[in-house]
């Protein structure tokens, strides 16, 4: 389209912005220019790429888009991201999930909102489980995840959280996942924790 040609190449900023906005919105066309426009140094360019619709062809620039330095970038290409939904595109969840250790917490919640929402399947627990759960930057997120999805294979390891970690936060997030996976062992040794720790 020429009209869409000379926008892209020549036009105003706000030009080339409303033309991404457009073709972001749309799932049949406009994947090499939203592509183009996701390394922008504008970042006004690079949000309005990051709200593209789901698509193979935008999965890449997608995921690049999901580690960009500014928080609303990441958190519309995480939501992007979280769109491709219950196909759980592999690559696709795989970006969301390292959200669950972005310094962000408004990102990390948002993060543990789309993987629940979305139902992820257990090779996705398994892998939260095992890479995310034990860092620092992600076991709040991760907690929350899989007793929410009552991944009941993680309770001893969420069990072992809540005797171990002395943080509020953390505890509490662990006393919730496990009533939830329905791990009651727990909370005699909260109570233990919780009278330590005064």
């Amino acid at each position: 389209n020429p009209i869409v040609s000379e926008a892209v190449n020549t036009g105003t900023l706000e030009e080339k912005a409303a033309v991404i906005e457009a073709l972001a919105s749309r799932k049949d066309l406009g994947d090499e220019i939203l592509a183009k426009f996701a390394e922008d140094g504008d970042i006004r360019l690079r949000l309005a790429a990051a709200k593209s619709l789901p698509r193979d062809g935008r999965l890449a620039f997608l995921l690049k888009l999901s580690e960009d330095e500014d928080y609303e970038v990441r958190r519309l290409a995480a939501i992007s991201l979280g769109a491709f939904g219950k196909s759980n595109k592999k690559e696709a969840v795989s970006g969301v999930m390292k959200r669950l250790g972005d310094p962000e917490l408004l990102l990390r919640n948002e993060a543990e909102k789309i993987l629940v929402g979305n139902q992820i399947g257990e090779e996705y627990l398994k892998e939260i489980q095992g890479k995310y759960l034990n860092s620092d930057s992600s076991m709040a997120s991760s907690i929350v995840v899989l007793g929410d999805l009552k991944f009941t294979a993680a309770s001893q390891d969420i069990h072992k959280i809540l005797i171990e970690k002395n943080n509020d936060e953390i505890k509490r997030r662990a006393l919730m996942a496990l009533g939830r996976l329905e791990y009651f062992p727990s909370a005699k040794d909260a109570a233990k924790s919780a009278g330590s720790a005064n």
